[in-house]
């Protein structure tokens, strides 16, 4: 029995389907379901290194909640959007959390006990994911529950 399902978004055409597909399963096992987007607040190299020799010391923990607080807002803005689009009864659980995707994704889906995760395949950043392994491969070998990816 599915009582409750995942997924994570990053805005892509992937994790569009994927919500679809879990609102389809949510409503059909009246199951709660959990709208994942984890900003990973990666900083490019060039850019933390014109921060730091730019900027003063004072302002670099500033710049940081800066980078953090727009990342998270983008998250939100996100998850609305993408909710908004669909046509459901389905209560939705939006979740916005901050770090590694693939870690946060596995950690909060285990400390939550959720009988099945839904993403995409691929997301936006496809190129990294072909060079480092994407996040749903490695969000796949590390949940304990089931796991659905849709391409």
């Amino acid at each position: 029995m599915i009582r409750s399902i995942l997924v994570p978004v990053d805005g892509s055409e992937h994790s569009a389907k994927a919500l679809m597909l879990a609102v389809d399963i949510a409503e059909k096992y009246d199951a709660n379901l959990s709208v994942l987007f984890v900003a990973s607040h990666e900083i490019d190299g060039d850019i933390h290194h014109f921060a730091v020799t730019e900027y003063s010391s004072e302002y670099i923990p500033k710049y940081g909640r800066v980078v953090r607080e727009v990342s998270e807002n983008i998250g939100k803005r996100t998850i609305k959007r993408m909710i908004d689009k669909l046509k459901t009864n389905v209560v939705i659980n939006p979740v916005v959390l901050s770090g590694n995707p693939a870690e946060q994704i596995v950690e909060y889906s285990m400390n939550n006990n959720f009988d099945m995760v839904i993403m995409g395949n691929r997301g936006l950043s496809d190129i990294k994911g072909m060079m480092m392994g994407s996040v749903s491969r490695r969000v796949r070998r590390l949940v304990k529950c089931t796991f659905v990816s849709i391409k």
